[in-house]
């Protein structure tokens, strides 16, 4: 056996024992799959029972807190600031008030119904807004690094399951009338919120989005997606090779801004019970999951915009793509303490500074 074969053997061997995914990356080489189709079926019912009663759980939770707690005081506060009762319920109303809007400018064109519609969305903007900053006092820092002349693609750390950072900055930007302020989300959740994702610029088409940005506007979007919200561990950026936004970026000119909110991971906890690799099968065989964050909790959350980011003449997309990755996670290491912690969190929405870990090359300057 030759020098380098004995080296590739090394490194293959090297890969299996360190690799938290090494089961994976075996039955990948064996080109096998990991979860056999009857696993994957199973697994999948039980998930589609879960979404099911998923609307129950949400009402259930909050009853039996009201029910077992000592007295009226404490289960208020437990439901208001342990659940997603807060903004379950600003959501739905916001929700409800913006179809209803709708429904009535389409059946009844006019200046009334735009004045209607416009305040509708004043209040809900303002409802979400206020969700933002009495529950997590929400912060911005940075957004003057967004260009006032064109358009900007922001691009995000889909870091929490209910981009609830993202809707409070959205909603900010509304009242205070500067540029729009909108952005790319998936299908599933547009279908939810088709009223609210209408009223705040919120879309799932690339021609939407390229027509934005042309127009001046900054859009948001998440490359991870879904699956980084429900699977990514301690703020791991998921986009698997995503270059999509490079390209757009590229084809509007206008420069990306990479945008990073801590404390989000904590704000709504999403566990996998241990089942990570296989609820993750799931998904990729599926494109569902379902998790049920019933805990909620009113955690600091700050949100950051990096310098922005310009394509080069010659830079492909991919090379882009790289640059803008590698400036997120220099944000995430910049302002995130990690492994994220609840009770720190906590303690920073109560006024107490920032629990910043510094990295190793920050501890020894």
């Amino acid at each position: 056996m030759d020098k380098s074969s004995v080296v590739s053997q090394a490194v293959v061997e090297h890969e299996r024992s360190t690799s938290v995914d090494g089961q994976r990356l075996e039955m990948a080489r064996n080109d096998k799959p990991l979860y056999s189709d009857e696993t994957i079926r199973t697994v999948h019912s039980w998930l589609k029972f879960t979404h099911s009663m998923l609307g129950l759980i949400v009402i259930l939770v909050p009853l039996s807190i009201w029910v077992l707690s000592p007295n009226n005081f404490v289960a208020f506060s437990l439901i208001m600031f342990t659940t997603t009762t807060p903004l379950v319920v600003t959501m739905v109303g916001c929700e409800i008030s913006c179809r209803l809007a709708i429904a009535l400018r389409r059946k009844y064109p006019g200046a009334f119904t735009d004045i209607f519609c416009s305040i509708v969305k004043f209040f809900s903007a303002l409802s979400v807004f206020l969700h933002g900053k009495l529950f997590h006092g929400h912060e911005v820092h940075g957004i003057e690094k967004l260009p006032k002349t064109s358009g900007a693609l922001v691009i995000y750390a889909h870091s929490a399951l209910f981009p609830s950072d993202t809707l409070h900055l959205l909603t900010r930007q509304s009242l205070l009338r500067e540029i729009t302020f909108g952005g790319v989300i998936s299908r599933k959740l547009w279908l939810a919120m088709n009223g609210v994702c209408e009223f705040f610029s919120f879309y799932t088409e690339r021609d939407r989005l390229v027509e934005s940005l042309k127009k001046g506007h900054h859009c948001a979007v998440a490359p991870g997606g879904s699956i980084e919200a429900a699977f990514s561990k301690d703020y791991e950026l998921m986009w698997n090779g995503r270059k999509g936004f490079a390209e757009v970026a590229k084809e509007c000119g206008v420069p990306i801004v990479p945008m990073f909110t801590t404390n989000s991971q904590q704000a709504m906890p999403v566990s996998t019970f241990g089942f990570r690799d296989l609820f993750l099968a799931v998904y990729e065989r599926t494109k569902e999951h379902i998790f049920v964050p019933l805990i909620c909790f009113p955690v600091k959350m700050r949100t950051y915009f990096g310098e922005p980011i310009f394509c080069g003449d010659d830079e492909t997309p991919e090379e882009l793509a790289k640059r803008v990755e590698a400036a997120l996670y220099a944000l995430r290491d910049k302002h995130q303490r990690r492994p994220g912690n609840v009770l720190l969190a906590l303690m920073e929405r109560l006024g107490y500074p920032a629990f910043y870990n510094p990295p190793k090359s920050e501890k020894k300057s």
